[in-house]
């Protein structure tokens, strides 16, 4: 039996489980949903056939979906679980679909794998920018983001915001932190001028900034906080661009 043939018999499998023939709406090799209908009605899209290791996947992910976050209600209405998160819905689905496809003896394949952490990440970082709620710690792991780092970067671009900036009606700055992206991640580099002296000195003695050349040094965007404290405590003045 070619790789094909076995997919898409897999396929018709993993979609007998839950009681169906083929998905409700028939999609393309790497898309799928489950929606609750007005009436109560389950609709699944998916791949179909699924004609390869990619669109197994798929299904599987939406099949997880299916039976791991609707339940029945009274009167056969149909809803997604209540009190969890998109992160936590997509990270069991995929755990789902990952098992499934392991006890079928199919590999998934590790750009899948792959995509799914990338998609984990952007949904923590978004999370975190917007909500005060803290991402399950499995998921983040998995996904590769360290939390409290990222908190930090958060608090760090509020402490640089919160810097007045240089013009010709301000006071001279000993130190001048440079420009900083929107929604910047732990690890983004930000570039600190040194203007005076004082500023040379206190540079050379901290451990909150790597030197570059020059005049230049360098910090990370969540050192941001300690950094403006000891530059303030040092009597030092700290502006940005």
């Amino acid at each position: 039996m070619s790789s094909k043939a076995r997919f898409e018999r897999l396929g018709r499998e993993l979609l007998a489980e839950i009681g169906l023939k083929e998905p409700q709406a028939c999609l393309d090799q790497l898309h799928g949903f489950v929606r609750i209908e007005d009436a109560g009605w389950r609709t699944l899209g998916a791949p179909w056939p699924t004609s390869t290791r990619a669109a197994l996947y798929v299904l599987a992910h939406e099949i997880g979906h299916w039976r791991l976050h609707t339940e029945k209600h009274r009167g056969d209405v149909r809803g997604f679980r209540d009190g969890s998160t998109a992160l936590v819905l997509e990270y069991e689905a995929g755990l789902y679909a990952h098992g499934r496809l392991r006890e079928l003896g199919v590999p998934v394949p590790r750009w899948i794998t792959g995509v799914g952490k990338r998609r984990a990440a952007a949904m923590i970082d978004h999370q975190l920018r917007t909500t005060t709620q803290t991402p399950d710690g499995a998921i983040a792991h998995c996904a590769g983001v360290d939390v409290a780092k990222e908190r930090q970067a958060e608090w760090g671009l509020a402490a640089w915001k919160m810097l007045g900036r240089a013009g010709r009606c301000t006071p001279a700055p000993d130190l001048l932190a440079g420009t900083v992206g929107r929604r910047p991640r732990a690890g983004t580099n930000v570039d600190i001028l040194l203007l005076s002296p004082a500023g040379e000195a206190w540079a050379r003695k901290t451990r909150l900034v790597g030197p570059i050349d020059a005049g230049r040094c360098r910090s990370k965007i969540e050192q941001m906080v300690p950094l403006t404290q000891s530059a303030a405590q040092a009597g030092l003045i700290v502006m940005r661009f």
